[in-house]
């Protein structure tokens, strides 16, 4: 679906409130996602993520309205385009950015810059002692898309030669590149459940190998 198709289907008035569709395909993402080629996932990704996250996760209704009178107010002002540069000017932050509509280069000079893009995906920039000791030691390996770990559908982590580990397991956010909707209470509840019937399997597998007799001890 090319993006101004996605925007016509998700304005389009055919009597159906556009909020009820994107809550009902919720439990059907995970599929979906895992069907799709991974070309097609890094399209999506790279085109069509930003709209669809803002029809998924969208603001509270009061929200809603005070942001709308305060952009009609012009005590907001909003300006699309791509960011460019950024640095700090005595009290000031000059930040530089070209406009969506023409690419034109245009500055804004302000007191305070809020990142609002959400958590960083890529653990191989996050600062953080367990994943870079993780990478270092090529026990775990980042999906295809940097959106989390590889894992395998039961959740275990895949190393650096792509070998399924026994002890290591991810669930939630960081399934994102398999699964794409992993975030929400009812997906990690549900990860969890599969997750924890998983571990119990193995660990009951593995002690009936250890329980059955050799060759040698069975003569």
């Amino acid at each position: 679906m090319q993006p101004h198709c996605f925007r016509s289907s998700a304005a389009a008035d055919v009597g159906i409130d556009w909020r009820s569709v994107v809550d009902a395909l919720r439990p059907l993402t995970p599929e979906i996602w895992r069907s799709l080629p991974g070309v097609e996932r890094k399209r999506f990704v790279r085109h069509l993520r930003p709209y669809r996250d803002v029809h998924r996760h969208r603001v509270a209704p009061d929200v809603s309205e005070q942001l709308t009178r305060l952009i009609g107010e012009e005590q907001i002002q909003i300006h699309a385009g791509r960011l460019s540069d950024y640095r700090k000017d005595e009290n000031q932050v000059v930040v530089t950015f070209r406009r969506r509509r023409d690419g034109r280069a245009e500055k804004l000079h302000v007191s305070r810059v809020i990142n609002c893009t959400g958590p960083e995906a890529d653990w191989r920039r996050i600062d953080n002692s367990l994943f870079s000791s993780l990478f270092a030691q090529r026990l775990a390996r980042p999906d295809s898309l940097f959106l989390g770990l590889d894992a395998d559908h039961n959740g275990s982590v895949l190393n650096w030669q792509g070998a399924v580990s026994k002890s290591l397991f991810a669930i939630g956010p960081l399934r994102k590149g398999g699964l794409w909707e992993t975030t929400a209470v009812p997906e990690l509840r549900q990860q969890a459940y599969s997750l924890a019937e998983h571990i119990v399997r193995v660990i009951s597998e593995e002690s009936c190998a250890e329980e059955q007799p050799t060759d040698s001890l069975s003569r």
